[in-house]
């Protein structure tokens, strides 16, 4: 009786180990054809965010789109928080994915908590981020070759994966070494180690996630952007636009109808060319699919120039 029992238990394991190995191998064959998270390739840092006021004029302010009147004591109550939207840094760069790549968009942005949410006290600043990885031949829409000059128009990123990175470690550039920056607050210095994330890391995680089906995504972005230029001046005015991959949502947002409302009320706004310089910095690393026919030569320095 115990022979059959200890053979059945056998049998059992190898059983286990032999479909943990299977499963191992599909995500392996997922992920094998999987490149790492490019360095920095543009970065847009200054911008001047306008918001219309409850009582009809304008307002401005460096990367913040401000808030109104009727909410300008939520904002003093919240300091980290900044206006309606802000961010300190808009970063591109580039995942290869199979033989397909794609863009990531990071919005780095100013964030914090309450160490009392309660009682609305020990308010805590960090910086946070958004991400947004899409196509990249989505750039060429962000900014066409024949720039539509004074007219708004509406891109659609259709977002491969997002996220956002709640408190992560900031690093900057000194003497050629990456150091971390750490928050202060409350005259004490306080290093929250323990609780900072790794964008990067968590980026891939993400990816992966998707990739071995354990995760879906169903968040979204529009860019909505609106380059000026008149005998004065050559700006782009440009929004973020959240969503879902709702395909419903996503033709009434995408509507030419609801294009003329889009700067009504918000937007930021840059020199013309710091858009420009943001945009084909990164574009100039887009490689075009080679077509079915291509040589066994040009599809291998294809694939090698996407990675």
């Amino acid at each position: 009786m115990n022979k059959v029992l200890n053979r059945i238990t056998l049998i059992t394991v190898l059983l286990l180990i032999s479909l943990t190995q299977y499963a191992q191998k599909e995500n392996e064959s997922d992920l094998e054809d999987f490149s790492i998270l490019s360095p920095v390739y543009s970065e847009l840092t200054d911008a001047t965010g306008w918001a219309l006021q409850d009582n009809g004029t304008w307002a401005s302010e460096d990367n913040v789109i401000p808030t109104t009147n009727a909410r300008s004591e939520e904002a003093l109550a919240r300091p980290g928080k900044k206006g309606q939207d802000s961010f300190f840094s808009l970063e591109l760069r580039k995942i290869t994915l199979g033989d397909k790549q794609y863009s990531v968009l990071l919005k780095k942005y100013e964030d914090g908590e309450f160490e009392f949410p309660i009682l609305g006290q020990g308010w805590k600043s960090y910086p946070s981020l958004d991400f947004y990885i899409f196509d990249s031949k989505k750039l060429k829409e962000l900014l066409p070759d024949n720039v539509p000059y004074n007219v708004r128009y509406l891109v659609n990123l259709e977002c491969f994966a997002t996220g956002t990175v709640r408190n992560y470690t900031r690093i900057i550039q000194i003497d050629k070494k990456k150091l971390p920056i750490y928050n202060y607050y409350s005259t004490v210095a306080k290093m929250y180690s323990s609780k900072k994330s790794d964008p990067d890391a968590v980026i891939i995680k993400n990816i992966q996630n998707i990739l071995e089906k354990s995760a879906i995504t169903d968040a979204n972005l529009f860019l909505a952007v609106y380059p000026i230029r008149d005998a004065e001046k050559e700006i782009v005015r440009f929004k973020f636009i959240k969503t879902y991959l709702k395909d419903d949502l996503n033709k009434r947002q995408a509507s030419p109808d609801n294009w003329k409302n889009l700067f009504e009320r918000s937007f930021y706004e840059v020199d013309y060319y710091a858009y420009h310089n943001f945009i084909k910095d990164a574009e100039a690393y887009y490689v075009e699919p080679v077509g079915e026919e291509a040589t066994a030569f040009v599809s291998n320095y294809h694939y090698g120039v996407i990675r």
